[in-house]
């Protein structure tokens, strides 16, 4: 049993380490804890679902670190046409804080004077290609990171997370690339 456990451990850095390298935001110094799939309804049965890497900075902060090349879309892909790129990633980046709610990952205190906060990275320029269903996202060379940092709280229960975005920051980018910003 400890030989499972301990190979399912390296497997885990293993792979964080692989991924790392084909996403420019996850934070070096962090440890991985996990990996979440999060859904988010557009409604009519259409979704937008990505792949969430969760990590612990040396500092013990939890944070969500969005691939732009793991998100998907199912359904009517004129939802998806009719929202920015910045929109998409405000979606996905909510939806990884609640789901790390609902999992445990990020503390939601019932009262929203003191609320608890979440950090989300992704990469701060991406360009979107495709229409609909079959749009994706890839990382612009050079891209930096885009650092959301998200007041969460929980008046109504854990099953209704507030979530909303404190800050954020990032280095920009070139719109004569055909870059666009995943930040607000």
């Amino acid at each position: 049993m400890k030989r499972a456990i301990m190979a399912l451990a390296l497997l885990l850095v293993l792979s964080v380490r692989c991924w790392s390298q084909t996403s420019y935001c996850v934070d070096q110094n962090a440890t991985p804890i996990d990996s979440i799939s999060v859904d988010v309804a557009l409604g009519s049965g259409s979704q937008i679902i990505s792949e969430i890497w969760v990590t612990r900075s040396a500092g013990g902060q939890i944070q969500y670190v969005v691939n732009p090349q793991l998100i998907y879309f199912t359904g009517d892909g004129s939802k998806v046409d009719a929202m920015s790129t910045t929109q998409i990633f405000d979606l996905v980046a909510q939806a990884a804080v609640s789901e790390g709610i609902s999992l445990g990952y990020t503390s939601c205190p019932g009262s929203c004077t003191s609320p608890a906060t979440a950090v989300v990275r992704i990469p701060a320029c991406v360009l979107r290609t495709g229409t609909g269903t079959l749009t994706h996202f890839t990382v612009c060379s050079g891209s930096g990171c885009c650092v959301r940092v998200y007041n969460v709280c929980c008046p109504n229960g854990a099953g209704a997370p507030s979530v909303t975005l404190a800050s954020s920051s990032s280095p920009g980018c070139s719109p004569s690339s055909g870059c666009e910003s995943t930040c607000p």
